[in-house]
């Protein structure tokens, strides 16, 4: 998969197959309902952080989609970034306030945007080059701050062990 390839399938092919029949709106309205996993994944990250969990400022996810996964944070108050290649999903999320880029982690990094909490949830299984994506990931991770990265079957949470079921985990970055 080249990386032109990549562009053109998540602006448009892979956006579609997740939708499940609804319109982008529908989903982002679904994706961010009280009870809904973006909520649970916010408190738990809470649990896990303790006192520092107050000491983020800014949280980024890189493949955010519609950025359901941010929201919590922005309601929070915080600084919330996302990027990803669908627009459509793109324009729902920045509709609610979320300040949502197209395109990949470089247009994070040419804006010279860092998080204290990165998040790469459902994403790292689509990079064509993993270590690529974790070194990309680094350089938008604030000294100090923390990666979060998940995987399919992220829907089970064990907020003693520092990971979420299903492969999530939450590392320092220094």
């Amino acid at each position: 998969m080249t990386d032109a390839f990549a562009r053109r399938y998540y602006a448009t092919v892979a956006g579609a197959l997740k939708m499940d029949g609804l319109t982008a709106e529908a989903l982002f309205e679904r994706r961010t309902a009280p009870g809904a996993y973006a909520w649970t994944r916010h408190a738990v990250v809470g649990r896990w952080l303790g006192d520092a969990f107050d000491r983020l400022n800014t949280v980024v996810e890189i493949g955010c989609a519609d950025g359901c996964n941010l929201l919590p944070y922005l309601k929070d108050g915080r600084k919330a970034i996302g990027c990803d290649y669908d627009e459509r999903r793109l324009a729902v999320g920045s509709a609610a306030g979320l300040d949502l880029r197209a395109g990949g982690v470089e247009v994070l990094r040419e804006a010279g945007v860092r998080g204290d909490l990165v998040v790469l949830s459902h994403s790292l299984e689509h990079m064509v080059d993993v270590d690529a994506a974790l070194r990309a990931a680094r350089e938008v991770t604030a000294t100090g701050g923390y990666l979060l990265r998940g995987g399919p079957r992220l829907g089970r949470t064990d907020p003693t062990a520092g990971r979420m079921a299903g492969g999530g985990r939450l590392s320092t970055v220094s």
